[in-house]
């Protein structure tokens, strides 16, 4: 108890001292702390300006897996997922929901050409 009478006499001695140390304390804390949200918040900001200043097509995130066609789908949904969700974190939640499709060519000899299938 001696001792904690000892601090605080002495804090009340000094306090013209620890009141700036305090508030040095609390600007740096302060300080540390906003970094982190502002750089949040600018992100959030550029990608919301850069998805309403584009057109209609340009709209989206687009992923391209190459494969056998049998079971591409299956694969390439749960990689674009995390992915996504690893890079913008909370903002995933800012794109509609996913539209999967494949695309593969099919080779037609009798014109000597190949036919797009999506």
């Amino acid at each position: 108890m001696t001792r904690l009478a000892a601090v605080l006499r002495g804090m009340r001695q000094r306090g013209g001292t620890t009141v700036m140390i305090l508030a040095v304390a609390l600007v740096a804390t302060a300080a540390a702390a906003t970094g982190p949200i502002y750089y949040q918040a600018a992100r959030t900001s550029i990608l919301r300006d850069t998805v309403a200043g584009t057109g209609f097509a340009g709209r989206g995130y687009e992923a391209n897996q190459t494969g056998a066609i049998p079971g591409l789908l299956a694969q390439l949904e749960p990689v674009v997922r995390s992915q996504l969700d690893h890079s913008l974190g909370s903002l995933a939640g800012l794109f509609a929901a996913p539209v999967y499709a494949v695309e593969t060519t099919v080779p037609y000899p009798q014109y000597n050409t190949s036919i797009p299938i999506v």
